[in-house]
């Protein structure tokens, strides 16, 4: 399955750059699970929804959520990536 999320330029950049290979989302159905794609598009601007037609693709290696570490709030989870062709 392929997940399509928006993400701020800030974040967009680090993860271009290989500093970012993690993400915290809502984990809302569809859930996310190992294996899946995300795709992140980059807005162009905080608040607005307008995108700079930037995107990158990761595979989701793996999905800690909430209820396994008391770290992350309820109905959160943390995504382990992989940048997709690596």
């Amino acid at each position: 399955m392929t997940h399509i999320k928006d993400i701020y330029p800030q974040f967009f950049e680090a993860m271009k750059a290989g500093k970012k290979n993690f993400e915290i989302r809502h984990q809302k159905s569809p859930y996310y699970r190992a294996g899946d794609t995300l795709m992140l598009r980059e807005r162009a601007e905080i608040g607005l929804g307008v995108y700079t037609g930037k995107q990158l693709q990761y595979e989701i290696t793996y999905v800690l959520e909430s209820d396994q570490f008391k770290g992350i709030s309820p109905g959160y989870c943390a995504l382990g990536l992989k940048k997709k062709g690596e």
